[in-house]
C-alpha cells in the first residue's frame, strides 16, 4: 500500500538546484533515519519466514509492515529476489527555467532491512543512520577542494612526461 504523493506540499521554491538538493537530501535521509529503526523492529520477529507470495507480493499478513509515505514521501518496495528494502522519496522544486516553467530536483534513498532467500527474510541489516545535515557552502568549499585537487593531479601526471604513472 503506497500512499498518493503530491510534489512539494510546502511549496518552497529555492533559488539554486543545489539549494534545493542540499534540503532534499537532507529531509529524505532524515526521514530514513527516522522509519529504519522502526523497520527493523517491524520485521524482526518475522526473520526465517517466507513473507513474498510465488508471484513476488508480500503475503497478506505482513502488509501492515509496509511503511507508508504521506504528502512529502513516496514510499516503494525494490525489486530485488535478495534483499529486502524500500525507498523513501521525495522532491524539492527550484525556481523557474526560461519559459518559466518551475523545475524540480528528486532523491531517494533505502531503507535497508535484510537479505531474501525464495522469499525468506534470512537476517536483519544493522541500522547505521544516513548523514543528514549538509550545508550548501560545505558542499560548495568540497567543490573547490575537488577542482584543486584534479589540477594538482593533471600538474603531477604532467610531471611524469613519456613514462606515465606506470
Amino acid at each position: 500500500m503506497i500512499s498518493a504523493f503530491l510534489n512539494n506540499p510546502t511549496n518552497i521554491s529555492y533559488t539554486t538546484e543545489l539549494e534545493a538538493r542540499v534540503v532534499l537530501i537532507n529531509k529524505v535521509r532524515a526521514e530514513v533515519n527516522r522509519l529504519t529503526p522502526l523497520v527493523l523492529r517491524a520485521f524482526e520477529p518475522f526473520v526465517g519466514q517466507r513473507l513474498f507470495k510465488v508471484t513476488g507480493g508480500f503475503y497478506e499478513k505482513f502488509k501492515y509492515l509496509i511503511p507508508q509515505g504521506n504528502r512529502e514521501f513516496q514510499i516503494y518496495r525494490s525489486n530485488s529476489d535478495y534483499w529486502l528494502s524500500f525507498y523513501v522519496k521525495s522532491n524539492e522544486s527550484v525556481g523557474k527555467d526560461k519559459r518559466g516553467h518551475c523545475t524540480a530536483v528528486y532523491h531517494e534513498d533505502a531503507i535497508s532491512i535484510g537479505s531474501l532467500d525464495n522469499g525468506v527474510l534470512l537476517n536483519i541489516k544493522a541500522f547505521e543512520p544516513l548523514k543528514c545535515d549538509y550545508v550548501v557552502d560545505d558542499i560548495l568549499k568540497a567543490r573547490k577542494n575537488v577542482e584543486l585537487a584534479k589540477e594538482a593531479l593533471s600538474a603531477a601526471k604532467d610531471g611524469l612526461g613519456p613514462f606515465g604513472e606506470y
